[in-house]
C-alpha cells in the first residue's frame, strides 16, 4: 500500500487552486471571481493547507491581481492577504523562489490599484521584508510553461537560473504527403 504524505486538506487546497490557474488567465473569469464574496479569503485558506499549495496559490494571485479588479484588492485588504503574502516572502524554507517572484508581482499590481492601492502601499512600506524585494527584477524566476511552481532548465553562468527551451509551434501546418495523395487519386480515377 502506498502511503500519502499529504492530508486530504492539503490535496484539496492545492487541487482547488490548480483549477483556478487557467481561469485566472481569463478577464471575464477574474471579473466573476472579483464579484464573488470571499474569493480571496478562499484562495488564502487553500494556500495555507500545505506547502505545495503555496506555489500554485502564488500563481493564482499573480494572474488575478494583474487583471486590475478593485473588488479583488478590496477583498485582499479585508482578509489581510498582503500580510500573508509578505510572510511568504520571509519564509525561506517553504516558499520557492518562483512563488516569491509571483507574490512580488501580485503585490506590485495591488499597490497600483486606483481605489485601494494606497492602503496596500502603506502596508508594504511598513514591512522590512518588502524593502528587500520591491526593487528586484523577478522575471528570472518565472517560466512560460504550463508546469506550475517549478523552475526548469540548467543552471547557467554565475549560478543564474534560466528557463528551459521553449516549444515553438510552427506557423503553418505540416506539408501534405503527396505520394499518398497521388496514389489515392490514381485509384479513384480507375
Amino acid at each position: 500500500a502506498v502511503v500519502s504524505t499529504q492530508s486530504t486538506g492539503e490535496t484539496c487546497g492545492r487541487m482547488s487552486l490548480q483549477i483556478l490557474v487557467p481561469l485566472a488567465g481569463s478577464d471575464s473569469c477574474v471579473k466573476t471571481i472579483a464579484n464573488t464574496a470571499d474569493s480571496v479569503k478562499n484562495v488564502m485558506t487553500a494556500m495555507r493547507k500545505g506547502h505545495e499549495a503555496i506555489a500554485v496559490g502564488a500563481e493564482v494571485c499573480h494572474k488575478v491581481f494583474t487583471k486590475n479588479q478593485p473588488a479583488l484588492v478590496a477583498q485582499a485588504i479585508q482578509v489581510d492577504l498582503v500580510g500573508y503574502l509578505l510572510s511568504l516572502l520571509e519564509d525561506a524554507f517553504h516558499t520557492p523562489a518562483s512563488a516569491k517572484a509571483q507574490v512580488v508581482i501580485a503585490l506590485k499590481a495591488m499597490q497600483m490599484d486606483m481605489l485601494w492601492g494606497e492602503k496596500v502601499q502603506n502596508k508594504l512600506n511598513s514591512s522590512s521584508v518588502w524593502a528587500s524585494y520591491k526593487d528586484q527584477k523577478h522575471d528570472l524566476f518565472l517560466e512560460d510553461t504550463k508546469v506550475v511552481g517549478f523552475l526548469t532548465g540548467p543552471v547557467g553562468a554565475a549560478g543564474y537560473l534560466t528557463a528551459g527551451p521553449a516549444n515553438i509551434s510552427p506557423d503553418m501546418p505540416p506539408p501534405l504527403n503527396t505520394s499518398v495523395n497521388e496514389g489515392r487519386r490514381k485509384r479513384h480515377d480507375l
